[in-house]
């Protein structure tokens, strides 16, 4: 059955670097497929793990699981549409310098807990700090900002970006332990968006 898909594993030589992906529309095709065997670690429509990887103006819908998946140094995700996804929008793993600017990211984690790995819109996996989530319009998913791994950050910053119709978390996870662990949190608007739930030891909110 047909799905159109990107992906660049870290084992792929031709991918490992300044690879950019700019205004395309990615079908995930989700309803002419059984999402029983949807799984997180393989059905992404776009999965980039090189460094500078960057995606802008796309359009991602009707994903199996994970809309956009990105690690590496310095990636981006900008001003993109991520619409209808089984798992989650955009999943951080393995991300350095990481920047998920002026995306909108609406009714993800269709699936429930199939796919395995859901946190919400934006999946905070492991990653290795200094990671900027700004100006992103966040609509109807598990939560907003989910994730459970993030002992790892040495900085993240969550600005200016509007949280809408989130039945019980909009935006959860757990920082620390270790020194110089900064998390800044400001500038952004909740609407029938759920509680704000982080968990923090040995780091510092400003």
């Amino acid at each position: 059955r047909r799905h159109t898909r990107f992906k660049c594993d870290w084992s792929s030589d031709v991918c490992s670097s300044d690879l950019k992906i700019l205004g395309l529309e990615l079908d995930g095709n989700a309803a002419e497929n059984d999402l029983s065997f949807t799984r997180w670690e393989i059905h992404y429509d776009i999965h980039l793990a090189g460094d500078r990887a960057l995606v802008r103006d796309c359009f991602v819908h009707d994903s199996q699981s994970e809309g956009i998946g990105i690690g590496g140094e310095g990636a981006a995700v900008e001003s993109c549409r991520i619409l209808r996804t089984a798992g989650n929008g955009i999943h951080l793993s393995g991300a350095r310098a990481a920047n998920i600017i002026n995306n909108v990211i609406k009714t993800t984690n269709l699936a429930g807990s199939r796919p395995g790995h859901e946190d919400g819109n934006i999946s905070f996996s492991i990653n290795y700090g200094r990671i900027l989530v700004m100006g992103n319009h966040l609509e109807d998913g598990l939560a907003g900002i989910g994730g459970q791994n993030l002992l790892s950050y040495d900085r993240i910053i969550v600005a200016n970006n509007t949280f809408t119709n989130f039945a019980s978390v909009a935006f959860e996870g757990n920082f620390g332990v270790g020194v110089n662990r900064i998390i800044d949190i400001h500038g952004n608007q909740f609407h029938n968006a759920g509680r704000v739930l982080l968990n923090f030891s040995d780091a510092v909110v400003v």
